[in-house]
């Protein structure tokens, strides 16, 4: 096949005969068709613009947006709601030519420091007036993954570096302690999960969202991509139309990955777990928050300070709790005086220091129609079950428009202006101070001669006589608690461990990488293997983001070895799937980036990821993609490209698109497809393709069906009908097929009979009534289908091979999928009389009856099929399966054949073949079904517990638990008889009587013991008390309901005649929940004796372990003599170099070698002063200014209340005067008048 590089690969060929592939007339290009047309036909699902709003992070095509950290920097305001940025708007967009997406930028914004929050009842009842349920932190976190302006860091060094992207993450105080990964019993407390105190107590509202919160699942991931998948597919936007239909006449840029893997790798990064291995998410400092409405507010902030740190709200032991804490008094705006508020803030800065602020808020609630108001940014780095519940939450309201959480422009500009004040002068210079601290005090001690012995002791034990064996507790030298699982945080270790992560946050690469080796030796020695997977994990991931160049032999002899120690230990010692998820796609991203032969190892490990199985099948699929893109980020040199990876490219890229298909996610596996093709056109030679036969008929069977899926028979011009489009291209001469799960193909892919459910088996499964006939390779196809074809097998034995597996397949299809009737042996019961096996089927002259065509007649090679497959022991007989003692896998070295095949093989070398004969009578089992039960039903054991009770199960129990592995239906007792033979004879993973059926644990060999049958009888009945009590508590409440009834009609018959029934079905009811109390109680103790069985054994045998070992060691006399050897041999050892560096000294003058080095010291003491003291200088003349400027502001305040008293006095003295004068006037007013005065 010639892909071409202009022309869609699922547009109509137009010459006739230019291809193998006969496509049928279309009503138009798929790319001259809108991508809505493309899903028209797929199940509605409600939606309005609220839902849609959460879907925008998948809406835009990827590089339309920057958030490099170098360059041009991070735009102001970003796309609401997207996984490239975090703000809204569209300005500063780029295309994805010019900007493509950095997996650097990324990490840094997933590695942020965490800062918690806990704040009072008067100040969450404040947020709470404006609309945020969830506290303080909820309004604060938006702001926190972007700071405004730039933020200086310094390094271990001193040299300051300005960041345009720095961000922090805002998180209520006790988030992240729920670990999705299982761990082992011992290790429980040590991971910090949450448990109820009781296991019947239900978890609270706040303990659900904070679980939510909490990333570290992969499952949650999954289902959330694909989502937004579903999505895209069913409700595309113009830009996401854009997405998936890019139409270029060059190939889309490795380094733009899809908006979908986009989400995918930021929710894996998001949440980050609270654990003891890692101090990611541990709390840099915390936000104890008061409001001006608080009564006694000096006394509620210590009582905050106390819960914090030794009350309720108190970290797990392994997390240091001596972080900043950072005063804020949140200041109501519209109900509080700012007079108060200042008095009071002044007093909390010289009770607390300077790490203090006042926060002046609005209380009232805005809403969009408010002049002043601006949309909420939308949190980017939310965990994938949060992301989850919202779109749940949207998709229950019934308002259709967009409903969104409004903010005022003032409110905005406090909280940034706090956020960055907060970061820039105390969380950063805290962390930097900690780094310095921490680096001279600890980690210079250890990269020491000193530090490195005391490692080397470690390791070897000197001067003690106690060894550690691989599984027991560690030497008495270390300070690793094996029973708890974690360090205290004061060890070494986790100091260093925090310095580490530390320096990674403030992004100095160098130090965190250095810091990361040391600790990898040490976690090694104290087996500390989570630690150990996760130091070697980041410092592949600092060694990869430092901007030096690595070479082939560095990345083979430090990345890749810590890549391969950190999955390793990761899966095979931790059983934590999402770390190796997590150090492997980061290693592949960013060895992926480093470009040249680092592409080929970024692609082995994206490989090295799809075989460990730690994603879905949509992780799948988005990783398949992103190892074509490692391959196609391979340049090649010169004309030819000699040294590109196009090929290899491509080929991945088929199968993403063949993952996508089966997900039924069409679009995508267009785009997979079209975009091979143009990889293929851009080779030297295009038609290439077309001389590996399977590998284009592949290709071509793959384009058809998306074809299919895309334009179904109601969109398909022409007389041709859906059998036009199976693949048919196979003729007698070139027989070659491709086995398919999900083809539609009956030649050796899925059969036409698998889609028709329980339809009979008939001649209109492989022909139309009404269909004209053919003359095409179709009809050649079925008349050799049809046809006694076992001359075949000696004139064409290609053929003859093709044919069989023809009808092979499509036989054992059509019984997997129910079409065949069911059969006697399924009539054990009246309730599964109905249920066709899909394990077997029967073989008679009624099967080729069904399979009757009107043109081809009945057909005549089925007895030659059924020859083949029971020669082949693809199909064993009914009876022989079940009755058999041997496992169908044993083979004999010597096959004694019957009389019957000695028989026919004779008259065929005499050239007389005639034929199968008649078609043999019997029922078979079909091995291929069989086994994709088998492996259905372990992986749904797998998945559960797998105690010893747990794996005990009744009959009935095993078949609700396990008879619904095919396809959800329920299987035939006949199956479940055959299934339970196949996997305890066969497989060896159970054992089972008529009674009993019991899992088989590694190692044990018991079969079905009378304690395995009790506790399944026991298990049986509490499962019938349990639906006993349920169908009581039913009638009690519908006799309920009925005796209401009846009093609201006065029938007082009725009404008692309910109440007695009732009160008789509550005396029966209560019986029943009082047995099954006992019996759940006896349950409960044999749960704990078989655990203490295990326990003992287990004790036992390491027991033995520890003797055997001593005994190797030869006791404490050999050991103190091998370490006397050894500390000779390294005095020796130590002499010698002694002597040898004794050598060339004496052309050297001692003297002044100290001299200039005294004079080189003094000179960085100097500079360094000189420094510090800029820097102190330029700190005081801020502070000063600040202070200045608060009392100024201060003295203003005083000013203004000074005036308003001397006003006031003025007045009230005004006052009183004119109140004397009056007074006087009137005294000296007379009632007499003037003319007797004057007598």
């Amino acid at each position: 096949m010639t892909p071409l590089s202009n022309a869609s690969a699922f547009e109509p060929a137009n010459p006739p005969g230019s291809s193998s592939l006969r496509l049928p007339k279309l009503r138009g290009s798929l790319d001259t068709q809108s991508m809505a047309s493309s899903v028209s036909t797929l199940p509605y699902r409600n939606s309005n613009a609220s839902v849609s709003s959460l879907f925008a992070s998948t809406s835009t095509p990827t590089g339309s947006r920057s958030v490099s950290p170098s360059g041009t920097g991070t735009p102001s305001k970003m796309i609401s709601g997207s996984v490239f940025g975090g703000f809204s708007g569209d300005r500063n967009q780029l295309s994805p030519a010019d900007k493509p997406d950095d997996p650097r930028s990324l990490i840094m914004q997933a590695f942020v420091p965490h800062i918690a929050v806990h704040t009072s009842a008067d100040t969450k009842e404040l947020v709470k007036d404006k609309g945020f349920n969830g506290g303080l932190w909820e309004l604060l976190r938006p702001f926190g993954e972007l700071i405004q302006g730039k933020v200086t860091v310094r390094d271990s060094i001193g040299a300051g570096k300005t960041w345009e992207d720095f961000a922090v993450r805002f998180v209520e105080l006790g988030d992240g302690l729920e670990i999705p990964e299982a761990v082992s019993s011992s290790r429980k407390s040590a991971e910090g999960r949450i448990l109820a105190a009781n296991g019947t107590k239900p978890p609270t509202d706040s303990v659900l969202a904070q679980r939510m919160r909490t990333g570290g699942d992969i499952g949650p991931i999954e289902t959330l991509v694909d989502r937004h998948l579903s999505h895209a597919e069913q409700f595309p936007s113009m830009s996401s139309e854009e997405f998936l239909n890019f139409k270029d006449t060059q190939l889309r840029s490795p380094d733009i990955p899809s908006p979908f893997y986009t989400l995918y790798l930021r929710r894996l990064l998001s949440g980050l777990p609270l654990a003891p291995h890692e101090t990611f998410s541990h709390p840099v400092a915390c936000v104890i928050a008061i409001s001006s409405r608080n009564a006694n507010p000096i006394e509620t902030l210590r009582n905050l300070y106390d819960e914090s740190s030794r009350g309720p709200k108190r970290l797990p032991l392994w997390v240091n709790n001596e972080y900043l804490r950072y005063y804020v008094l949140v200041h109501d705006e519209e109900r509080d005086d700012i007079t108060k508020s200042m008095t009071l803030f002044e007093q909390m800065k010289r009770h607390f220091g300077l790490h203090c602020h006042l926060l002046r808020l609005r209380s009232s609630e805005c809403v969009a129609t408010d002049d002043d108001s601006i949309r909420l940014p939308r949190c980017e780095w939310l965990a994938a079950s949060e992301e989850l519940a919202e779109i749940q939450t949207r998709e229950l309201l019934e308002d259709i428009e967009d409903s969104y959480p409004c903010i005022y422009e003032s409110d905005t500009t406090a909280i940034k202006t706090f956020i960055r004040e907060m970061v820039t002068q105390s969380i950063v210079p805290s962390m930097e101070r900690c780094v310095a601290t921490w680096n001279d005090q600890v980690a210079s001690r250890r990269r020491g001669i000193s530090g490195r012995f005391i490692s080397m002791s470690k390791k070897w034990a000197f001067g003690t006589s106690s060894r550690s064996s691989s599984n027991g507790p560690t030497s008495s030298n270390s300070n690793y608690d094996a029973l708890q699982g974690f360090y205290r945080p004061d060890a070494p270790e986790a100091v260093m461990r925090k310095l580490a992560d530390y320096a990674f946050m403030l992004r100095d690469w160098k130090l965190a990488y250095s810091t990361y080796d040391l600790l990898r030796t040490d976690f090694n020695n104290d087996k500390a293997w989570k630690y150990h997977a996760a130091a070697n994990e980041m410092a592949a991931v600092s060694q990869l983001m430092m901007p030096q160049a690595i070479s082939s032999r560095v990345r083979s002899e430090t990345i890749d070895q810590m890549l391969e120690t950190a999955s390793y230990s990761y899966i095979t010692r931790c059983g934590a799937t999402y770390g190796a998820l997590r150090s492997l796609a980061l290693g592949m991203e960013l060895l992926r980036l480093r470009g040249g032969s680092a592409t080929e190892d970024a692609a082995r490990w994206g490989t090295r990821l799809l075989e460990y199985k730690v994603v879905g099948v949509v992780g799948d699929a988005l990783f398949k993609e992103r190892v074509s893109a490692c391959y196609a980020s391979k340049k090649g040199a010169g004309s030819e490209l000699w040294g590109s990876r196009t090929r290899k490219s491509a080929l991945w890229s088929i199968l993403a698109a063949d993952a996508w298909l089966t997900l039924g996610k069409i679009q995508q596996s267009k785009q997979r497809v079209e975009e091979a093709n143009g990889k293929y056109s851009i080779l030297t030679h295009q038609d290439s393709l077309s001389h590996f036969a399977h590998a284009n008929d592949f290709l071509e069977a793959l384009q058809r069906e998306v074809q299919l899926a895309l334009y179904p028979e109601s969109g398909i011009e022409g007389p041709g009908q859906v059998e036009d489009l199976i693949d048919t291209s196979i003729g007698e001469e070139s027989e070659a097929f491709v086995s398919r799960p999900h083809r539609r193909s009956l030649m050796g892919q899925v059969a036409p009979l698998a889609n028709l459910e329980s339809a009979p088996l008939h001649g209109t499964l492989l022909e139309d009534e009404d269909e004209a006939p053919r003359t095409d390779q179709f009809e050649n196809r079925l008349a050799s289908l049809y046809s006694d074809f076992s001359v075949l097998s000696s004139t064409n034995p290609d053929g003859y091979t093709a044919n069989l597996h023809a009808w092979r397949t499509a036989l054992s299809h059509a019984a997997l999928a129910g079409v065949f009737p069911s059969s006697s042996t399924s009539t054990s019961s009246q309730n599964s009389s109905h249920i066709p096996s899909r394990l077997s089927f029967s073989i008679d002259t009624n099967l080729a009856k069904e399979l009757e065509s009107k043109e081809w007649g009945r057909p005549l090679g089925l007895g030659s099929v059924v020859n083949d497959a029971l020669g082949k022991r693809e199909w064993i007989p009914y009876k022989d399966f079940l009755e058999s003692s041997e496992s169908i896998y044993y083979k004999r070295w010597v096959r004694i054949p019957g009389a019957g095949e000695v028989l026919r093989w004779g008259l065929r070398q005499l050239g007389l073949n005639f034929g199968s004969g008649g078609l043999m009578s019997g029922r078979v089992v079909v091995l291929e079904n069989l086994e994709t039960a088998g492996k259905e039903v372990m992986k749904r054991f797998e998945a559960g517990s797998k105690g010893r009770v747990e794996r005990i199960y009744s009959r009935s129990a095993w078949k609700a638990a396990f008879g619904t592995v095919l396809g959800g239906k329920e299987m035939a007792d006949s199956d479940v008889e055959v299934l339970l033979r196949f996997l305890g004879r066969d497989k060896g993973v159970l054992v089972y009587n008529s009674s009993t059926v019991k899992f088989l644990a590694q190692n044990e060999t018991q079969g079905v013991s009378q304690e395995d049958e009790t506790i399944a009888s026991l298990k049986s009945l509490i499962q019938d008390l349990e639906a006993q009590v349920k169908g009581l508590e039913a009638k009690v409440e519908q006799l309920g309901d009925t005796a209401k009834e009846a009093v609201g009609r006065k029938n007082r018959l009725g009404a008692l005649s309910a109440l007695r029934s009732k009160k008789l079905a509550e005396s029966t009811l209560g019986k029943r929940q009082a047995t099954l109390a006992q019996l759940e109680e006896v349950f409960v103790k044999i749960e704990q004796a078989t655990d203490q069985v295990e326990l003992v054994r287990v004790m036992e045998a390491s027991s033995r372990v520890l003797g055997s070992l001593n005994k190797e060691v030869g006791g404490v006399e050999r050991v103190e003599g091998v370490v006397d050897r050894l500390r000779e041999e390294m005095e020796k050892t130590d002499e010698v170099g002694q002597v040898v560096g004794e050598f060339g000294k004496e052309g050297v003058d001692e003297g002044e070698v100290d001299d200039e080095l005294e004079v080189m010291e003094r000179e960085e003491r100097e500079r360094k002063e000189v420094l510090e003291r800029k820097e102190r200088e330029a700190k005081e003349k801020c502070e000063a200014g600040e202070t200045r400027r608060r009392l100024d502001a201060l003295e203003t305040v005083e000013r203004e209340a000074r005036e308003k008293e001397n006003a006031r006095k003025q007045a009230e003295v005004s006052t009183d005067k004119e109140i004397d004068d009056s007074t006087m006037g009137m005294k000296r007013m007379s009632l007499d008048p003037p003319d007797a005065e004057m007598a």
